[in-house]
């Protein structure tokens, strides 16, 4: 969560619509939290823990197809921020470049 430490506005507009989501996870409302999360998903296409918490529901709702979708695209999304990550701290060029991939991330 480091690259979104950076961008506070990003976090907390996300952490927003992503505790409905959460919570109904922990409670046990599969359905629910599995609407939350694609909900959330249609306008923060690129929240990784999104990704990853509506692959939990699924798993647990034996839906195992889907799952694995949804924990690649959360997975190749973790791979592009630390590629993003290491281009920039060798680039000197930190903020910049971690913002504008976010974007393109967050656009996807």
């Amino acid at each position: 969560m480091r690259y979104l430490a950076l961008f506070p506005a990003l976090l907390l507009a996300q952490a927003d619509l992503f505790e409905p989501g959460n919570e109904l996870l922990q409670k046990g409302q599969l359905a629910g939290a599995e609407q939350a999360y694609r909900t959330h998903l249609k306008t923060h296409p690129g929240h990784v823990e999104a990704l990853e918490n509506l692959g939990a529901v699924l798993s647990r709702r034996e839906e195992f197809g889907e799952a694995v979708l949804q924990y690649r695209k959360a997975l190749q999304l973790r791979q592009t921020f630390a590629r993003l990550q290491h281009f920039a701290a060798r680039s000197g060029r930190n903020s910049l470049i971690l913002h504008a991939g976010l974007v393109l991330i967050a656009r996807m």
